[in-house]
Order: structure tokens, then sequence, then C-alpha cells
């Protein structure tokens, strides 16, 4: 247990949370309930659908922030590559 405070001067740096546990299960659960063959009939164009739901829903459960707030989140770079998504641009 820490007593003592180690610094006086917090110093930002560009360390990122990454749930990855959380991504994981999303991934399996995914795949048992077979959300992929349901959510694919729905769109056929553009951006996978099953790629943008699985990092919406690893996002939803991170965090419980507004869903208005996941494209920050979703449009990391490393997010971006673990759910093998291009880069995409987000109207308001």
């Amino acid at each position: 247990m820490q007593t003592k405070l180690r610094t006086y001067e917090i110093v930002p740096n560009t360390n990122i949370s990454f749930p990855i546990g959380t991504i994981l299960t999303v991934e399996n659960l995914y795949d048992v309930l077979n959300f992929s063959s349901i959510f694919s009939k729905h769109k056929k164009h553009g951006i996978d659908i099953n790629r943008l739901l699985k990092a919406l829903v690893s996002y939803k459960l991170r965090d419980n922030f507004s869903i208005k707030k996941a494209h920050e989140w979703i449009t990391r770079d490393e997010v971006l590559e673990l759910f093998d998504l291009a880069t995409f641009n987000i109207t308001d």
C-alpha cells in the first residue's frame, strides 16, 4: 500500500488504456452467438458491419460514456489495427 506521494509533479504521457480482456470476450461471444451471420445480411458494402459492431460493443463495455464519443476511441490507430478497420471519417 502506497503511503507517500512519489512525485509532486505529474507529467502527461501518451500511454493509453487498452481493454484487451473486454475485446477478447466480445470476440468470443460474437462468434458463439453467431452474430456475424445475423448482421452480415444487413450491410454488404463499405466497412464491414461486424468489425464496427465488435469495436462499438467493446467500447461500450469498457466505459460507460456516451456513444457519441465512441469515435474518439475507435479511430485510434491501435483500435483500427486490432479490429482490422481502415481509417474513416466521422461527420457530425
